[in-house]
């Protein structure tokens, strides 16, 4: 199901990123066009928010601690800071284009041994940029440490379900079987992980 489609069933105090859909209107007021971005990428899993008639695409990836650094290149890039605010205690950043409408209200918070990096925008460079950069995920062995390899997947529950379902099964699932096995030695995949994964 899609994370956000059932985010703003009425104009109550519901809120993206700190923002209510009134506010997120008036930030994102020209639509984007359904051809400009690809929504059907499995990673990073994206939501258009035109049924909340608010014209941006809500994004949420996780990235190691190592490629955070690629991202702020990203929403740095021909954008300028215009405002920043705080949710649950961490800053919201809000960026405008330079040379046009565009914005990116982004925020960037630490878990599962990485950053999950959640964001509207109605930019296309932006999305696309997230796109092309492949960002990876931390693996499971590292963002669980002591988690049992033979136990992945499954039913899993709680942080363990949420983080697969989100973040590692999207990714991992889009590698192919020599990207699977290069992901793998990257981060030090054991050999119960290998096999519990491969």
């Amino acid at each position: 199901m899609n994370p956000i489609s059932t985010i703003f069933r009425s104009e109550l105090v519901e809120q993206v990123l700190g923002y209510s859909p009134t506010e997120l209107r008036l930030l994102f007021p020209h639509p984007v066009r359904a051809e400009q971005t690809d929504l059907s990428s499995a990673y990073p899993q994206k939501s258009s928010l035109e049924p909340a008639s608010i014209h941006a695409i809500y994004v949420a990836v996780l990235i190691v601690q190592s490629e955070l650094k690629n991202f702020m290149t990203i929403v740095e890039h021909d954008f300028l800071a215009e405002a920043q605010k705080q949710f649950h205690g961490v800053a919201v950043v809000q960026k405008k284009s330079a040379v046009g409408d565009a914005r990116v209200c982004f925020q960037v918070t630490e878990e599962f041994g990485g950053y999950v990096v959640s964001l509207v925008t109605d930019s296309i460079t932006i999305l696309d940029a997230i796109d092309q950069s492949r960002f990876a995920p931390p693996p499971p062995w590292l963002a669980f440490e002591d988690y049992n390899p033979a136990w992945w997947g499954g039913a899993m529950q709680g942080a363990q379900a949420y983080y697969n379902d989100h973040y590692f099964s999207p990714f991992f699932r889009c590698l192919d079987t020599e990207q699977k096995k290069a992901y793998c030695v990257r981060f030090g995949a054991s050999t119960e992980w290998v096999e519990a994964l491969v």
